[in-house]
């Protein structure tokens, strides 16, 4: 019984997760948030260039975008480092290459906003 129960609950949180996934790539998506990454495209790209470090390969690699977070304050102060990483899992679940590419990076960049606007919407 406490078996089925566990398997019910894991089931609902993928559901979840899927749900959200699939809000996020909306999102993502959606004509206002495309027109933001527009309008910003020079800095949000010199962001992505300056934290990859090969200047061969189009990737941000797991310890590259930690870094991103940990030097521009990220985590501790808005996010935490488990739920930044499980940002980027998430986005390269499904990858040969372990990495964000800049699409991803944008994506990455969208949901620390989204799970960190309730906490910012108190401060401002």
């Amino acid at each position: 019984k406490k078996v089925g129960v566990t398997l019910e609950k894991e089931k609902e949180r993928r559901e979840k997760e899927k749900q959200n996934n699939a809000d996020i790539i909306k999102l993502h998506e959606s004509p206002q948030i495309q027109a933001f990454y527009n309008a910003h495209a020079k800095p949000l790209g010199a962001v992505f260039k300056h934290y990859k470090e090969s200047a061969t390969r189009d990737i941000l690699n797991f310890k590259e975008f930690m870094t991103l977070g940990a030097q521009l304050n990220l985590f501790p102060s808005l996010i935490s480092s488990e739920q930044l990483k499980l940002i980027f899992r998430s986005l390269t679940r499904d990858k040969k290459e372990v990495g964000l590419t800049y699409n991803d990076f944008l994506q990455a960049l969208l949901r620390i906003a989204v799970k960190t606007q309730p906490m910012l919407s108190r401060i401002f």
